[in-house]
């Protein structure tokens, strides 16, 4: 039996299985659960109208941040832009030994003098 007889036969039987589960309902029931199946299968779905301009905001303002943290990196002068100050906060944010950070320039040049040799 291929996977198409094998689908056909199973709503074959969930077909009569639920056929013969409705038998024993009164004719208000059916008629109630008829009117239920028409509305719900004609009804519209209801559409939210500030979903559509919420997302686009929250899309771009996603992009421009993007865009910002992108470019913030050291500048010709040496400076960091935005993403200094973000490794900076982290920096603060940290439960760390402060004392490791103040000899940041002593390790940049240890590491320079590493890879030189």
């Amino acid at each position: 039996m291929s996977d198409q007889e094998n689908d056909q036969a199973f709503v074959a039987f969930a077909k009569q299985q639920l056929d013969q589960s409705v038998e024993p309902l009164d004719s208000e029931t059916v008629t109630r659960l008829c009117a239920m199946r028409y509305e719900a299968l004609h009804s519209q779905p209801q559409r939210i109208p500030w979903l559509w301009p919420a997302s686009g905001l929250a899309t771009a303002c996603t992009a421009i941040l993007a865009l910002v943290l992108w470019w913030s990196g050291p500048t010709e002068n040496g400076h960091l832009g935005v993403g200094g100050l973000v490794e900076d906060l982290d920096l603060l944010a940290a439960a760390d030994n402060f004392d490791l950070y103040e000899d940041l320039e002593f390790y940049s040049w240890l590491a320079e003098q590493d890879q030189s040799s």
